[in-house]
């Protein structure tokens, strides 16, 4: 059994909304998303909002680097069922959970109808850092593709490339810098890739930032 509590504060810019979901075995859990885009209208359309974010909270942690087919059809169904009714911060929350899981086909079809490659998580993340700390090179590829602002930062100031190789990613490392991603951003207290990278033991990752320009 689900246990869900919504909160949304709007802004005229600005829709923060914030769902804590609490799971059968205890375990809670919270999705925050950050939109710029108009809030919704009604009573419907919070109810609609607190329902999906309560089925699509999922922890970065559980991700995998490949697609897991049977997590993306549940993630597949459960967008064509409330397809009709979505509104552009419902699409985005969903976008969050694609780039976790990695079904790329949902991301594309979710940024066709609406979602935003800058919609941003409670710490500001967007879903390209998302994508990036996983290792999902084809959803990092795809949210390039799309627009996905590379060297956005968070909160802390940590940007997709810092997420990724704080997680030791090296083929989406590359790929972002490829991309022209700036290697010296440095992220949370300060802290640059290159030493995000040396604390997580990655060497080779070390001498691809460094002869990048990246540094210390």
């Amino acid at each position: 059994m689900v246990g869900t509590a919504l909160f949304a504060f709007a802004h005229p810019i600005v829709v923060r909304v914030a769902a804590l979901s609490r799971l059968s075995g205890g375990v809670s859990t919270s999705s925050w998303a950050l939109a710029m885009i108009a809030p919704p209208s009604g009573v419907s359309a919070l109810h609609r909002l607190m329902a999906l974010t309560a089925l699509f909270v999922v922890g970065v942690a559980n991700a995998s680097h490949a697609a897991d087919p049977a997590r993306c059809r549940e993630l597949d169904r459960r967008y064509e069922t409330g397809k009709p009714q979505l509104t552009a911060i419902e699409l985005s929350l969903t976008l969050f959970d694609a780039a976790d899981r990695n079904c790329v086909e949902l991301a594309s079809q979710l940024l066709d109808q609406g979602a935003s490659v800058d919609a941003r998580d409670r710490l500001g993340a967007r879903p390209l850092s998302h994508a990036a700390q996983a290792g999902h090179l084809a959803m990092v590829d795809l949210l390039l593709q799309r627009g996905a602002p590379i060297d956005a930062r968070n909160l802390a100031g940590s940007t997709a490339l810092f997420a990724a190789a704080e997680r030791g990613q090296t083929a989406v490392v590359q790929r972002l810098i490829d991309r022209g991603a700036d290697v010296s951003l440095r992220g949370r207290s300060g802290i640059s890739p290159v030493s995000a990278a040396a604390f997580a033991g990655r060497a080779s990752l070390v001498q691809l930032l460094l002869a990048h320009g990246g540094d210390a």
